[in-house]
């Protein structure tokens, strides 16, 4: 079961670097989930990658390439044809599995002879690149041509025992060329430890320090899989390190989307720095208002609107909380309803030059601390499209992304006459000055016209 869980946590590895790191087992795309003791003949390991590929896994720390029926090899060929013949039913054909979407791996340790780690692996490999189902004629030394008839051989049998019929030769190298053989040398101090260990430090964690801390966790999360025959994504694996204390950087697919969220939420605040600040002949004047301190408390606990009169200093208040926050080093997102304009969710991600969703940005945004997405001028957004859609992204962050509270600002007479603001902001007030009509609208925070 330990070389089992370390060769889990090694496939955890690779999930949660992504893009950065070659997938394993010749996949074309990243890993995506893993899967322990599944339900199915080849029942290991599975690992799924982003293009529906996938890779079974049977793991053995060691075995012989023994003609014998009761050996190691013949038990994962046995399985291996199972396997095969399961996906041809299940197609409905005799179609051979493609290669490029199925594969079927004995991963073997340091420990494994060499007629297993290096002759049988080599000769699948050559195998493996003829086209069709071409013999490999040259190219195969006389051991490699042995270890193919070793397993040749399995085949026949397993088959034969599975259906009651021999199989043919089309079948047989047509199963063949799913087979490969992966050397993982996960054990204490082993490469492909270290190998692990260094991606960790460099793609996936913020403190490279934590390596030693995160390989650990993952094997006893390997083990967890085993024993509950469960499977593991990436938000399970980054929350599996998070909750130790480890500090997860954010997934690489999502660090530039990150970046131009930060990007454009200085920009926005550069538009709307005027609102905090009073232009003097000798020089600029910071406006002074007792709502920031209130409102940032506030914001600790959820999401809050703040509702004033044109000209109360509402903007003013969301910069001046947007500057503290981030020179604070907390996470804070700051938009303005129509800057740009958007009609849905998707229209925003362009605008805004995204890869994905704003908030699968958020949801995907690494940190411990609460963090605040700022938008300003609710209000502004009066077609009915572009209205809807800034309800729908802030009804959306509340319910994906539970890291983040939601600051907004609205004129008190559009707060009073939407109906839907009470659902998304609800909740008492915290203490601070509120205008005449809080009774009627109700919203988690309002300002009065008053403390411009």
């Amino acid at each position: 079961m330990d070389f089992q869980a370390r060769v889990s946590a090694w496939a955890a590895v690779h999930i949660l670097a992504e893009e950065s790191v070659e997938p394993p087992f010749g996949l074309g795309a990243p890993v995506v989930r893993v899967a322990c003791e599944v339900d199915q003949p080849v029942d290991d390991l599975v690992l799924v990658a982003g293009d529906g590929s996938a890779a079974h896994v049977q793991v053995k720390r060691t075995v012989n390439l023994s003609v014998s029926s009761s050996s190691g090899v013949a038990s994962a060929i046995d399985q291996f044809v199972r396997q095969f013949l399961e996906w041809r039913t299940a197609e409905e054909t005799e179609v051979p599995a493609d290669p490029a979407q199925r594969r079927l791996i004995l991963a073997v340790g340091a420990a494994a002879p060499g007629t297993v780690r290096v002759t049988l692996r080599e000769a699948l490999d050559r195998l493996r690149a003829l086209p069709g189902d071409e013999s490999p004629r040259g190219g195969l030394n006389q051991k490699q041509e042995q270890a193919l008839g070793v397993v040749a051989a399995h085949v026949r049998t397993s088959w034969a025992g599975e259906t009651g019929s021999d199989p043919g030769e089309h079948d047989i190298r047509a199963l063949m060329r799913l087979v490969r053989v992966q050397v993982v040398e996960v054990g204490h101090g082993e490469r492909d430890e270290g190998r692990a260990k260094s991606i960790l430090r460099s793609n996936v964690l913020l403190s490279p320090d934590q390596a030693g801390q995160a390989w650990s966790l993952l094997i006893d999360e390997g083990q967890r899989l085993i024993r509950t025959r469960a499977e593991a994504n990436l938000p399970r694996l980054r929350d599996v390190l998070s909750s130790a204390h480890v500090p997860v950087d954010a997934p690489t697919s999502y660090r530039d989307d990150i970046r131009r969220l930060r990007d454009h939420s200085d920009r926005v605040a550069r538009m709307l720095a005027d609102h905090a600040n009073i232009q003097l002949e000798s020089g600029t004047v910071k406006i002074q208002r007792p709502y920031g301190p209130v409102l940032r408390d506030a914001a600790e606990s959820g999401s809050v609107l703040v509702v004033g009169e044109p000209g109360a200093g509402k903007s003013g208040v969301l910069y001046s909380l947007f500057k503290t926050m981030n020179d604070e080093g907390r996470d804070v997102v700051l938009l303005a309803a129509q800057h740009p304009s958007f009609s849905s969710l998707g229209s925003l991600r362009d605008e805004l030059q995204l890869d994905r969703d704003v908030v699968d940005v958020l949801a995907n945004w690494p940190g411990q601390q609460r963090a605040v997405l700022l938008v300003d001028a609710l209000d502004a957004a009066r077609m009915d499209e572009s209205d809807q859609a800034v309800r729908t992204l802030i009804r959306e962050v509340q319910r994906c992304a539970d890291r983040w509270s939601v600051i907004a600002t609205i004129r008190e007479y559009d707060a009073r006459y939407s109906s839907d603001l009470n659902a998304i902001f609800s909740g008492t007030p915290p203490e601070g000055p509120t205008p005449r009509s809080a009774g009627r609208i109700s919203p988690k925070y309002v300002m009065s016209s008053s403390g411009g």
